[in-house]
C-alpha cells in the first residue's frame, strides 16, 4: 500500500508542483489587485484539482485521448526498478516529521496550565464565550483542532488597551469560527507527505500569511480610521512576542510578515 501512495505521489508532482507555485506567485505578487481572502480561498482548488486530475476517464468532465497521450510520468516505477530504498527514506522522513510536530505541540499544550477567565472580565471585552488565561503564552492565540479554546496572556492588560484587546479577540475568534487550526494541521500533514518538494514548504509559509491577512480583512471591515490604528498597534505588539518555531496555530509572524500585514491594511484603507 505504501508504494502505490508514493508511485501517485512521484506521478502527480508536475501537477501540484504547478498548484503550488501559481498559490505562491498569487500571494507574493498580487495581493494588490486581489483580496487575501479571495487568494486563501483558492487554497481549496489545490485537494480538488488532484482530485479532478485522478478521477476514472469515465467519470471525468472532459475526456480527451490527447490529454492522456501528453501527460507526463515517470518512466520507471519507483519501487519495482529501484528497490525498496527510495520508499523506506521516504517514510522514514515523514516519521520523523509528524512524530517532531507532534511531540512539540504536545509539550507546549501541556505547559499552558489554562485558568478560565471569569465572567465580568470577558463582558469588559465584549465576548461571551470563554477565555483562558495562561502565564505561558506571550500574545493572544487559539489553541485546538477541533475544540478550539482562546488565550490570552497573563499580563495582557499592561500589553493592550480594552479597544486594542477587543480588536485582537476579534481576530482570534475569526480563526476559531473558520476551524483554521484544522486547516493548518491538514496543509501541514500534506506538506510533509511531499517534503522533498520545496514547493510545498513555501506554500504552506504562504499559505499562513494570507490566512492572517484574510483575518485582518474580515476585521476591519466597516472599522474606523482610528480603529484600524489601534489594531495596527495591537499587532505590532504582539509580534514583538509572537513565537517563531513551526506551529500549526496561528500566529502574528515575524518582522516581514508584520511589515506585510500593516501594508496591506495601509492600501485596503
Amino acid at each position: 500500500m505504501a508504494h502505490i501512495v508514493f508511485d501517485w505521489l512521484v506521478e502527480n508532482q508536475l501537477l501540484v508542483s504547478a498548484l503550488l507555485l501559481c498559490f505562491i506567485i498569487l500571494e507574493r505578487f498580487f495581493l494588490k489587485f486581489l483580496t487575501a481572502n479571495f487568494v486563501y480561498n483558492l487554497a481549496s482548488i489545490i485537494p480538488l484539482a488532484l482530485v479532478l486530475a485522478n478521477l476514472p476517464s469515465t467519470m471525468k468532465p472532459f475526456q480527451s485521448d490527447y490529454v492522456g497521450y501528453y501527460l507526463v510520468k515517470p518512466n520507471i516505477n519507483f519501487v519495482n526498478d529501484i528497490g525498496f530504498t527510495w520508499l523506506n527514506l521516504y517514510l522514514l522522513v515523514v516519521g520523523i516529521l509528524l512524530l517532531t510536530i507532534f511531540a512539540l505541540h504536545h509539550r507546549y499544550l501541556n505547559n499552558l496550565q489554562l485558568i478560565p477567565m471569569e465572567f465580568e472580565q470577558r463582558k469588559e471585552i465584549l465576548i461571551d464565550s470563554p477565555i483562558y488565561i495562561s502565564s505561558s503564552v506571550n500574545t493572544p492565540m487559539v489553541v485546538g483542532i477541533f475544540t478550539s479554546k482562546l488565550i490570552l496572556p497573563v499580563d495582557y492588560k499592561q500589553q493592550f488597551t480594552l479597544n486594542e484587546i477587543s480588536l485582537i479577540v476579534e481576530h482570534e475568534s475569526i480563526h476559531m469560527r473558520r476551524k483554521d487550526n484544522l486547516a493548518n494541521v491538514v496543509f501541514l500533514i500534506g506538506t510533509i507527505f511531499v517534503w522533498f518538494n520545496p514547493l510545498a514548504w513555501l506554500a504552506y509559509a504562504s499559505f499562513r500569511r494570507l490566512q492572517e491577512l484574510s483575518c485582518d480583512q474580515k476585521v476591519l471591515e466597516n472599522k474606523t480610521r482610528e480603529q484600524q490604528v489601534l489594531y495596527s498597534k495591537a499587532l505590532i505588539a504582539c509580534a514583538a512576542n509572537a513565537p517563531t518555531r513551526l506551529m500549526t496555530y496561528s500566529h502574528y509572524g515575524d518582522k516581514k510578515m508584520m511589515l506585510q500585514r500593516l501594508t496591506s491594511i495601509k492600501r485596503n484603507n
